[in-house]
């Protein structure tokens, strides 16, 4: 958890790395920022998946992505709560990378759902059937969400930040990738150390993007008025 953190306050702290930095007012660039570290959490998703052997870590790593279910709707619903013309980014005739959204926070919903123990064997069959089609279905997730925030290029106004963002959180899986190959992701990223940390899990990494993304709004807001 605290390295999906630190990867998303990585991810604001580019954003902010552009000389002049666009708003659309306060409420705006936190919602962005909550969608910024949902990515961030979603590529965290695949750095660290483990079998059921270690299952306090496998538990994490499903906690992890109910967080990142809550960040996104947070993103979508905000937007609509503060300007409910935005309702038109949802429907079909919407640009594609809009719809890409929606279609990513659907397919993370299913996936995260459909590990749940209860519902696995129903979904799925076997554990292995599970792994194959969660893999497929979190790579699917992975590029439209890609395809979503860069696409969008609100936030990232110069031309080095949408590349910059895209090398880190797609470049994340595929680092977690070789790291379990080269059996190093247990000790880089260590297992829980009790059931109750990881029941926290969730709570605690919404609540820490929602502190990110007010911090990073903040720093917007004064910033535009500077420059």
């Amino acid at each position: 958890m605290t390295a999906a953190l630190l990867l998303a306050g990585l991810v604001l702290l580019l954003g902010l790395a552009a000389g002049a930095l666009p708003t659309a007012g306060f409420a705006w660039d936190f919602l962005g920022a909550l969608g910024f570290s949902a990515f961030a959490v979603i590529a965290m998703l695949g750095w660290d998946s483990e079998s059921p052997a270690r299952q306090p870590r496998l538990d994490l790593h499903r906690n992890l992505g109910i967080a990142a279910c809550v960040l996104v709707f947070l993103h979508g619903v905000g937007y609509l709560l503060i300007d409910w013309t935005v309702i038109e980014y949802l429907l079909p005739a919407a640009p594609g990378y809009m719809l890409l959204g929606v279609f990513a926070f659907l397919a993370l919903l299913a996936m995260t759902i459909t590990s749940l123990p209860r519902f696995r064997s129903k979904s799925y069959g076997t554990f292995a059937t599970f792994r194959n089609w969660h893999r497929v279905i979190y790579l699917a997730v992975l590029a439209a969400t890609a395809w979503h925030v860069l696409a969008t290029d609100f936030s990232l106004a110069s031309p080095w930040q949408p590349a910059a963002v895209a090398l880190l959180l797609c470049g994340v899986p595929l680092a977690g990738t070789v790291a379990r190959r080269l059996a190093l992701s247990p000790r880089l990223t260590r297992a829980p150390t009790s059931t109750a940390s990881v029941a926290r899990a969730p709570y605690l990494m919404a609540l820490g993007a929602i502190g990110l993304a007010l911090a990073y709004a903040a720093i917007k807001q004064f910033a535009c008025a500077s420059c």
